[in-house]
């Protein structure tokens, strides 16, 4: 929900405060956009945060990690080649700041849910 928000609607809300519209119709913006960066904080302060700045591709990846799925089968299932993968996967590691740690990654991501 929080990756939806960012993407979908946060945009949209920020765009619709540029535009020329009345001062009360500015306020109200205002009003949803600081509630909703609200929200959003208050669930961010959890590990999954972090699944915040993943792609649509590495969240799905990050999931099947997760559920203790390698990356050739994790390449089958996305029907992608499982260098893809592996690129994906260093990614997720740079952006949960594991790159260089030895850390397992299904270990971690399976801890974020806790």
């Amino acid at each position: 929900m929080l990756v939806h928000l960012k993407r979908y609607v946060m945009p949209y809300i920020e765009e619709l405060d540029k535009c020329h519209i009345n001062a009360d119709a500015s306020a109200y913006v205002r009003i949803i956009e600081t509630n909703l960066n609200d929200i959003v904080s208050q669930f961010s302060k959890n590990k999954s945060s972090k699944y915040l700045d993943f792609t649509p591709t590495e969240v799905r990846i990050a999931d099947f990690i997760r559920s203790g799925r390698n990356t050739k089968e994790i390449a089958g299932l996305l029907g992608m080649s499982p260098s893809s993968v592996q690129w994906h996967r260093k990614n997720i590691r740079d952006k949960l700041g594991l790159v260089n740690k030895k850390k397992n990654l299904h270990t971690y991501l399976s801890s974020l849910n806790e």
